[in-house]
């Protein structure tokens, strides 16, 4: 029996080949959706090289997923199954961790009704995140109070295009509990850092590469026009965090 579902090909059968930031001098355009799980995705990642027009783009982790998961570290004795869609029952089924609907590949509990995560939010959360001297611990909830999310500004997350209240999620504390951030957020606010960070070298045209993103991320806390800035500045020093954050460290 496969103990993973392989998935080689794009959907027009054309075989699927690693793509890697380094490849180019530029990674400007390494924004993608990935085709598996439908969350956003950027750099390195399996795509199709033809000529068509099939546009196919996976994960790294989402081309071969493991078919059953035992242990996740953030669920430590309980198994989790593969499935490519919900079932027809659950369409509005959302990931207990960032609390974003699940529109594609996800992992369900085998003995919890209710408990689907994204892929990435079952296997990648890491429990601890430093950056900009500010140390932030993953809370099982959202961890709400007087104070909102650094990024949304709010304590209630919303089904994206409504006015429904989606789940909870959950979230990630400072150490010295001055700030928090959903989960989803957290993930938003990398992809916000990133987005300014190839704006700026893209303006400036050069390319990808350690020293560039390092000088970069230091105009990036000056930029007062720009997200992550705004947000950075209040934290301190944010080289140290791009250079983590964008895997250049």
């Amino acid at each position: 029996m496969a103990d993973k579902y392989y998935n080689n090909t794009c959907k027009e059968g054309h075989e699927l080949q690693l793509k890697s930031t380094r490849d180019d001098n530029h990674s400007f355009n390494y924004f993608f959706e990935c085709d598996g799980c439908k969350e956003e995705g950027f750099g390195s990642r399996y795509c199709c090289y033809s000529t068509g027009t099939c546009k196919y783009d996976l994960h790294e982790k989402c081309r071969n997923p493991s078919l059953t998961i035992q242990n996740p570290p953030h669920f430590p004795g309980r198994n989790f199954y593969f499935l490519q869609l919900p079932s027809a029952s659950s369409q509005s089924s959302f990931c207990v961790a960032c609390g974003k609907q699940i529109s594609g590949f996800l992992y369900r509990s085998e003995y919890m009704s209710g408990l689907d995560l994204h892929p990435c939010c079952l296997t990648n959360l890491p429990l601890n995140i430093s950056f900009a001297g500010a140390n932030f611990n993953l809370k099982y909830y959202v961890v709400g109070g007087s104070e909102a999310c650094f990024r949304c500004h709010k304590t209630t997350l919303y089904v994206p295009g409504t006015n429904i209240q989606g789940p909870g999620g959950w979230s990630y504390e400072s150490a010295c509990r001055a700030y928090w951030c959903h989960v989803y957020c957290m993930g938003e606010f990398r992809m916000d850092i990133i987005r300014d960070i190839l704006l700026l070298m893209e303006k400036e045209g050069v390319s990808w590469s350690k020293n560039n993103l390092r000088r970069i991320a230091l105009k990036l806390l000056s930029a007062a026009n720009t997200v992550a800035g705004a947000i950075l500045g209040q934290l301190g020093d944010p080289t140290d965090a791009l250079l983590e954050m964008t895997g250049s460290g």
